[in-house]
């Protein structure tokens, strides 16, 4: 989910969706970045939090938009 728009996903094999809506929580969390050449670093990146008609929520990362 990368637009502000509500997006439907299946939450499991029975093909059961949930909408998905935008809150204003946001968070920063740990993500590792591949640079190839078997090496890695951590870096802090912001993710928002979007939350399901079926009570359940999920994190996105927000990537940078220039």
């Amino acid at each position: 989910m990368t637009d502000l728009k509500n997006t439907y996903r299946t939450n499991d094999e029975n093909g059961n969706c949930a909408s998905y809506s935008a809150t204003n929580k946001l968070r920063y969390k740990a993500k590792e970045i591949d640079l190839g050449n078997d090496t890695a670093k951590t870096e802090y990146r912001l993710q928002q939090m979007w939350q399901g008609s079926d009570g359940s929520e999920i994190w996105e990362w927000i990537e940078y938009v220039d």
